[in-house]
């Protein structure tokens, strides 16, 4: 069991590596074997402009840690290179600088990303790209402007018994791999036994963390910051299995004009299609899916999609454009199940959202041969907007759709929002709910109704749960 240190200011790749003769560069770290137990710290206060490929795999109880070491803010590991020499104003009032081979998906200007527009035209917030050139529409003096150039700057491929800690990642290009789709961190092909902790994600093309594939298992994130992502801030995908997700801060997903229709879905977390047995607890989503007005519905704070045994605890999701959160099939043969319990969803729904989104606090429902069975327990669900955009369409805070099996209870629910609204909605056919202990809250003269079955509504006064006003 080996500690090797790396410096990008005073470190050399021909030195041993030890905390007094560091290497240099992230490309030495790619290209050494180690072994298990071994350990590999960055400096503090460093930046790095590479692609970390993480090189070996651990073992069980020996895992490789790749971490910090030092004084000052984590070590950077970033995607984008910084800009500069730039010409103009040109006749279109637009600043230039040319030379580029590979495409930018993202350009930060101090550190946040900004909005693409069209050359030629651009807005005085955005950037635009042509032929190997890149575009501002104001004047770079001042800022620090950094452009896209690697895909995915942590990448996790095929590896095993691997601890990435107390490190910073930003301006990841693309996505490594499909499924996964992490513009940061990126986690894939039969890798296991990962652990991230203390992470902070932020400003990238797709999501900040993203781990996919049906091989792929035991993931273990705790104690992450992930924001300003194209995509879901976190993402699971194509069949990850027994994973965790605690502790964690997401926020600022797809808020960006030009992240409409780019192919991101806008939510916070996203888990989906064959993942099974993954635990989601103690954090935070807001503001998600802002820029998604026109080409592209947004997903939720939470969206848990064709995937089984998915528990998320003592979550607060709120101000998220698309929605609270959801569990849904739309697939036969595809299930969706899983715990919602303990958690505070509240000002969640947007009427600028692109036109025909179902907004709602909690949506649930699925299709012939595609079931959905969730405990929907201990929840609060307050002023979230219940509507179908563009729409006179009915909608629930709670919304119970067809092919699912609901047992609701202990929940308190105040205020939906909605010229159309409902405390809870049933709507559709093979619906089993069944609900006990719940407090519909109103104040003011709010008296929303609430809906026991597709035959029959009831006003708040009627209801069998306890009602406040």
């Amino acid at each position: 069991m080996a500690n090797y240190y790396v410096d990008q200011t005073l470190g050399d790749d021909s030195n041993p590596g030890t905390i007094t003769q560091p290497w240099k560069t992230i490309s030495k770290v790619n290209s050494t074997s180690f072994s298990p137990g071994d350990s590999v710290y960055f400096k503090r206060g460093e930046v790095w402009r590479e692609t970390l490929i993480i090189p070996s795999s651990g073992s069980d109880g020996n895992p490789i840690t790749f971490g910090a070491y030092g004084t000052g803010d984590k070590p950077k590991i970033s995607g984008a290179d910084v800009v500069t020499g730039w010409s103009g104003p040109d006749e279109n009032g637009e600043y230039y600088k040319s030379g580029f081979t590979t495409v930018p998906k993202i350009v930060l200007r101090d550190g946040s990303r900004i909005s693409k527009g069209m050359v030629g035209s651009l807005g005085v917030d955005e950037w635009g790209y042509d032929s190997g050139t890149l575009y501002l529409g104001f004047d770079p003096t001042g800022y620090t402007i950094e452009a896209g150039q690697r895909t995915s700057p942590v990448t996790i491929n095929g590896k095993s018994y691997i601890t990435v800690q107390d490190i910073t990642i930003y301006g990841g290009n693309n996505r490594a791999d499909m499924d996964a789709a992490g513009g940061n961190i990126c986690i894939y092909s039969t890798s296991t036994n990962i652990f991230l902790s203390n992470i902070t994600s932020y400003a990238c093309h797709f999501s900040g963390i993203g781990v996919g594939g049906s091989n792929v298992s035991d993931i273990t994130i705790s104690n992450v910051v992930v924001y300003d992502t194209l995509a879901a801030g976190i993402r699971f995908a194509s069949g990850v299995t027994n994973s965790t997700l605690s502790n964690f801060l997401v926020h600022d997903c797809a808020m960006l004009p030009s992240d409409d229709g780019a192919g991101g879905d806008g939510g916070g977390i996203e888990v989906t299609t064959d993942c099974d047995n993954i635990d989601i607890f103690c954090g935070e989503v807001y503001n998600t899916g802002a820029g998604l007005t026109s080409s592209q519905k947004p997903d939720p704070g939470i969206a848990i999609y064709q995937s089984t045994n998915i528990d998320v605890t003592r979550v607060k999701i709120h101000n998220c454009y698309g929605g609270g959160a959801y569990y849904r099939s739309v697939t036969s043969g595809k299930s969706c199940s899983g715990n919602f319990t303990y958690n505070i969803v509240y000002n969640n729904g947007d009427l600028s959202v692109t036109s025909d989104t179902v907004l709602y606090g909690l949506r649930l429902g699925g299709v012939d041969g595609g079931k959905v069975t969730v405990n929907v327990y201990n929840n609060v669900f307050a002023s979230n907007r219940c509507e179908v955009v563009g729409s006179t369409g009915k909608m629930g805070m709670v919304y119970v759709g067809s092919y699912s099996n609901i047992e609701f209870k202990n929940n308190i629910l105040k205020d939906p929002i909605g010229d159309y609204s409902y405390y809870v909605l049933t709507s559709g056919t093979s619906v089993t709910y069944t609900a006990s202990n719940n407090c519909y809250y109103t104040t003011g003269n709010n008296n929303r109704q609430w809906r026991l079955s597709p035959q029959s509504w009831f006003p708040m006064h009627r209801c069998r749960d306890r009602c406040w006003s």
